[in-house]
């Protein structure tokens, strides 16, 4: 038969019970405890004070980085101390290793493990436990040791089955659910500070922003009186009529116009389009207008002026890339002889009755290459006859279903106000409005300039 199962010792449960119910106690104080420091002094002293191990040390890698160093001790004097705090101790070092391993290992002086010898010179135990330290979901924390001090001539018993060591296993997992929190808590805390600090940051550079850009808009407000300053406002001469439209995408624009009399008997109108829009187009624009002032008086015909302020741009500003498409017209007006060359920019119009005649042109960028030709072409005009010029961002204007606004809708603006005798500038930013849609913004610089003959001015 069989031999009976032992009964269990009745002297076992009985010391066992103050230690459950101390247990019970110290999870209770863990709980309480709002600090990682806390929980684990509270440790330390429960190890030392009630399981009645004469030292205790606990490991930990709080910082997850596989690194193991002794931040809580009891048992220990003074010199010790310091010399525990500077210890450090991988993650794969024989001790955690092996505790990690086997659940709980057990060195003793009469059983020793040879792997564990160093661990016990630096830890001044002659006989210990170790037991991992484990989060709430099983992650690796550290080690719990516990154990007794090297002392010459005592023998301390360590029984790995005992009632004291068996409550080390219960005291390490409540350790290791505090731990666990406590870290989690100061990550969290951590991850606020850094919050904030980023916050304050932010605010910090808002700030700078703000400055930085109060100052770059007062910069561009100069700069757009500037070239507002630049711009001739349209003035009636005697044998025309002239008026226009600016309006820059941004508070600075790419495109440019000049409407002036020379030698008395002849209007010129000059349009330019810069490639691109905002500061650097702007830019290109000053240097396009000092460059034409210098030959708008000159030179002689549309078509000279073109090549020659071609040729100083391509040689002056070939570093820069500077390039633009550009119209150039002449009117009579004592004859009522329109003359135009064109460098790759939109087809001006002639409005006659209720027809238009296209201002065919062509031509190639200026700034693209010095040494060419632009071709000159002439019409005469009959009195009342309106001639109209404007940069590609008007006719390319996009309303909400994608579709251009084109130059037969312009044309037609234009008919219409000659029609109902209204300004012709501003029949077309009025039909601009409507098409593309109230407050959609406009996709480039728009610019649209209108010359009236009303015939040969009185001598």
């Amino acid at each position: 038969m069989p031999s009976p199962a032992p009964s269990p010792d009745p002297r076992a449960a009985a010391s066992e019970a103050p230690l459950a119910l101390r247990l019970v106690e110290l999870g209770q104080r863990l709980v309480a405890a709002k600090e990682l420091d806390d929980v684990i002094r509270e440790t330390a002293t429960c190890v030392r004070r009630d399981l009645g191990f004469g030292r205790c040390a606990l490991l930990l890698d709080d910082r997850g980085v596989g690194v193991l160093t002794v931040q809580g001790w009891d048992g220990y004097e003074a010199q010790s101390s310091r010399s525990l705090a500077a210890l450090r101790m991988a993650a794969l070092d024989p001790l955690p290793a092996l505790a990690s391993a086997r659940g709980k290992v057990v060195h003793r002086h009469d059983a020793p493990i040879a792997e564990l010898a160093t661990a016990s010179a630096v830890l001044a135990l002659q006989s210990f436990v170790a037991v991992p330290l484990r989060g709430g979901g099983g992650e690796p924390l550290g080690v719990i040791v516990a154990g007794h001090p090297l002392n010459p001539g005592v023998t301390p018993v360590l029984d790995a089955d005992g009632p004291a060591a068996r409550a080390l296993d219960g005291l390490a997992a409540l350790a290791g659910t505090a731990i666990s929190a406590r870290l989690a808590q100061r990550a969290l805390g951590q991850a606020r500070r850094m919050l904030e600090n980023k916050k304050r940051e932010m605010i910090e550079l808002m700030r700078e922003l703000k400055e930085r850009e109060a100052t770059v808009v007062g910069d561009l407000m100069q700069a757009q009186r500037f070239q507002q300053s630049i711009m001739p406002r349209p003035t009636d001469l005697a044998g025309a009529t002239v008026e226009a439209l600016y309006l820059p995408l941004e508070m600075v624009g790419g495109d440019l116009y000049d409407v002036a009399a020379v030698d008395g008997s002849r209007l010129r109108v000059f349009l330019a389009d810069a490639t691109g829009h905002g500061i650097t187009a702007a830019l290109a624009t000053m240097f396009i207008k000092s460059e034409y002032e210098i030959v708008k008086r000159t030179v002689k015909g549309p078509a000279g002026v073109l090549r020659v302020l071609n040729e100083r741009i391509a040689r002056t500003y070939q570093q820069l890339g500077m390039r633009f498409t550009a119209l150039c017209l002449s009117i009579d007006l004592r004859s009522g002889t329109l003359s135009w060359a064109s460098a790759a920019h939109p087809f001006a119009f002639v409005v006659r009755g209720g027809g238009v005649i296209s201002l065919e042109g062509g031509g190639t960028f200026l700034g693209v290459a010095p040494d060419v030709a632009f071709e000159e072409r002439r019409l005469p005009l009959a009195r009342g006859d309106g001639v109209y010029a404007f940069t590609d961002g008007l006719t390319e204007a996009w309303d909400a279903r994608g579709e251009a606004f084109g130059e037969d809708r312009l044309q037609a603006a234009v008919k219409g106000a000659l029609a109902s005798g209204k300004p012709a500038a501003a029949a077309v930013a009025e039909a601009l409005d409507r098409f593309v849609g109230a407050g959609r913004p406009k996709t480039d610089d728009v610019t649209f300039v209108g010359v009236r003959w009303t015939g040969p001015p009185a001598v």
